[in-house]
């Protein structure tokens, strides 16, 4: 393993340009997931012959509440968090297959991970609060309110632990040797977690208002009953190595362009609705 210091290492300009890279991929792999959240409630509700409309922040179903059956709200309500937590198992796998290398595929699969189990785990907790989104296909499948008040703090529980377990994968995932020397724990945790979570959550709302709601604000929190174990257990994890073959730390701007495009057709596109039936 690599732990030699780099002798003109500049931390502060490490720090930049992993917050920036890590910002980024937070942003792309939520949109991607919650792209996929939003393709498979439309394909769902539209199997049941529901007219929707697709805005940036919700789905519109065009149907009176009392028309409702209890098998359409679970089949609608229910596909999109679980093709979620089926992508988070594979970025499980795909992480540990790239683990022991260098670049930021790494972080992309790991920022992959936490945002699939997300939305899954702590959509449902977020729906709970909010009485909206996956609670509806949760309620609507137990018989009673408390049994959904306790799958959530049940799921509130899973994610400290998925926190827990998933925080050596930051560290791991930093390339820079400089920055992952125990000296420079919070600078690289601050640049890696906590940064990315804040400027992506500002980002999103900003992306999604006046469409938001409160279940997706709620969703932004709920992100860090992963992220905060995750941030705390590496504080003091002693962990001070990188892998063998480290990728020199520079700016993604490729990948910032590819984002910023995204965020302007996504904005764009959704802001009058995309209607479908």
């Amino acid at each position: 393993m690599n732990t030699a210091p780099e002798l003109t290492a500049n931390v502060a300009e490490k720090q930049k340009i992993y917050a920036f890279n890590s910002t980024v991929l937070y942003l792309l792999a939520y949109l991607i997931l919650y792209g996929l959240n939003q393709l498979v409630t439309v394909l769902m509700a539209r199997s049941n012959y529901i007219p929707v409309a697709l805005f940036p922040g919700h789905i519109d179903f065009r149907i009176p509440d009392r028309a409702w059956q209890v098998s359409q709200v679970v089949s609608t309500y229910g596909p999109g968090p679980f093709a979620c937590l089926a992508v988070a198992a594979v970025s499980v796998v795909l992480f540990n297959k790239v683990k022991n290398l260098g670049g930021l595929r790494k972080l992309f699969y790991l920022w992959l991970m936490v945002h699939g189990f997300n939305f899954f785990f702590g959509s449902l907790i977020a729906g709970t609060l909010a009485r909206s989104g996956f609670w509806f296909a949760v309620r609507w499948s137990i018989p009673s309110d408390f049994a959904t008040w306790a799958i959530a703090f049940v799921f509130s529980l899973l994610m400290l632990f998925i926190g827990f377990l998933t925080a050596p994968g930051f560290l791991i995932s930093c390339d820079s040797i400089t920055l992952v020397q125990f000296v420079n724990r919070r600078k690289l945790l601050n640049a890696m977690i906590f940064f990315p979570w804040l400027a992506g959550s500002l980002t999103l709302v900003l992306l999604k208002v006046p469409d938001l709601t409160g279940y997706e604000d709620l969703q932004y929190l709920t992100m860090m009953l992963m992220l905060a174990p995750a941030y705390f257990f590496n504080l003091g994890n002693p962990f001070s190595e990188t892998v063998e073959a480290p990728l020199r730390p520079h700016f993604a701007f490729g990948l910032g362009l590819g984002l910023l495009l995204i965020l302007v057709i996504f904005r764009f596109s959704l802001q009058n609705g995309i209607h479908f039936g």
